[in-house]
């Protein structure tokens, strides 16, 4: 991502030569530079109500005062000096706020000064909520001298130091008061929310007799539903749509809920409540609090009329939850026709009237890795490729071999590398009806 050689400063050194940089110019004001990344940052981030905004690196609160004029009324700033009160001095390597405390996170021309931007944008995605916005203006093919540590080359450089996100709007183009000098300017979106498999229920816990039978996307698949389930607040209306009546191909079971729940399912064989196409329901406008299509777009010819479905069925302020293979393999139900990315997702439910979009990657590379093992171990069990005694042995292996993965993705949770997040066995997906 970062072509050149990272900077040879002790922490003591480095935060030194950024100090004497951050009161060299303590006056300075970034004017139509920053007005042009606040306009840009406006029509993808509603104002009302104020949104909670971090400002990274704005000295002297002049990022603030032009925030303020926008709209974004709620700001707290950061540096390593402070000329005005609004601005607390912090490292950005080390932010003293709680997680998910902001809704916006602004850091213009600050990330080419980070001793370690990897971990300058961990601390941003930390303290930044699901679905939050983060701006980034950073300067690209420069002379690095001085304070000046990194060149990112591209927006696409900038964003991946964020995983977990998508790019809403990027451009490279002149820095605004600077001549001929250019700079990278990027609007991503926090979609990905961390797996959690360590609150999966008791209940629906893997056992070890059904582990060539129970997938690890399965059990992303239970989690998350599990989790959202509880959630709910009692008698919701749910319609649960590719839903089943009796028979569940995973261990997470809406009845055990406090809800009211209509199944709607193409297939007789469901016995569903309601028979019908997911993008052409026979109930009421405005009549859900819930819609699920658990493992289902993935079979649809046009998974954009489901959606839009979903949201006529929905009341303002319902919600919609959603689950999809991305990794995974080919299983015609009848069909099997598409895999979509967070990008995807995240385009499609906001055409389809949706907002507070949240996307979570279930699963890594480990998890990915993991299932093909067991799928494979499976597939052997069933053609009976493989003696009896050959098999036997492979069920510790795919235990094994999912424990390892859950557990290297718990620890790996905050640290993860882009490469390893960059796979994964398919998405959770939370909206609201707009």
């Amino acid at each position: 991502m970062m072509i050149q050689e990272p900077p040879q400063l002790t922490a003591e050194e480095y935060r030194r030569l950024q100090l004497d940089r951050s009161l060299a110019l303590k006056d300075h004001d970034p004017g139509d530079r920053a007005v042009y990344l606040i306009s840009r940052l406006a029509a993808f981030a509603a104002i009302q109500p104020p949104p909670r905004v971090l400002c990274v690196g704005c000295r002297n609160g002049r990022e603030l005062d032009y925030l303020a004029r926008a709209g974004f009324t709620d700001s707290i700033g950061i540096d390593l000096h402070a000329a005005d009160p609004r601005v607390r001095v912090m490292d950005m390597h080390r932010l003293d706020f709680a997680p998910a405390a902001f809704d916006i996170v602004y850091a213009s021309h600050c990330l080419e000064h980070a001793l370690d931007p990897h971990a300058a944008a961990r601390e941003m995605l930390r303290v930044l909520k699901p679905g939050g916005r983060i701006a980034i203006e950073v300067p690209v093919e420069y002379g690095r001298r001085g304070a000046d540590l990194w060149d990112f080359k591209s927006p696409e450089g900038v964003a991946a130091l964020f995983p977990g996100t998508i790019v809403l709007w990027s451009e490279t183009g002149p820095q605004i008061g600077a001549g001929r000098q250019l700079a990278a300017r990027a609007i991503l979106q926090r979609t990905h929310e961390p797996i959690q498999p360590d609150r999966l229920a008791e209940s629906i816990t893997p056992s070890h007799s059904h582990d060539l039978h129970y997938s690890i996307r399965r059990y992303f698949v239970d989690e998350f539903f599990e989790r959202c389930a509880a959630a709910l607040p009692p008698g919701a209306r749910v319609i649960d749509v590719g839903g089943m009546n009796g028979r569940k191909r995973g261990r997470f079971d809406l009845s055990r809920f406090d809800v009211r729940t209509t199944c709607v399912n193409s297939s007789p064989a469901a016995r569903p409540d309601v028979l019908a196409d997911a993008s052409n329901i026979p109930l009421d406008s405005s009549s859900a609090d819930v819609v699920i299509l658990a493992e289902v777009v993935e079979h649809l010819p046009d998974p954009l009329a489901a959606l839009r479905e979903a949201s006529r069925l929905l009341r303002q302020g319902g919600l919609l939850l959603a689950t999809a293979p991305f990794l995974f393999r080919v299983h015609p139900d009848p069909i099997d026709v598409g895999r979509y990315t967070a990008h995807w997702w995240n385009s499609s439910l906001h055409a389809a009237g949706f907002a507070d979009v949240s996307i979570e990657a279930q699963g890594s590379l480990p998890s990915v890795a993991a299932e093909l093992f067991r799928g494979w171990a499976k597939h052997m069990s069933d053609t009976a490729g493989l003696p009896e005694k050959t098999l036997g042995m492979l069920l510790p292996f795919v235990q094994t071999a999912r424990e390892q993965a859950l557990a290297w993705e718990r620890a790996n949770r905050d640290s993860m590398h882009e490469y390893m997040s960059s796979f994964t066995t398919g998405y959770g997906v939370r909206a609201t009806k707009a």
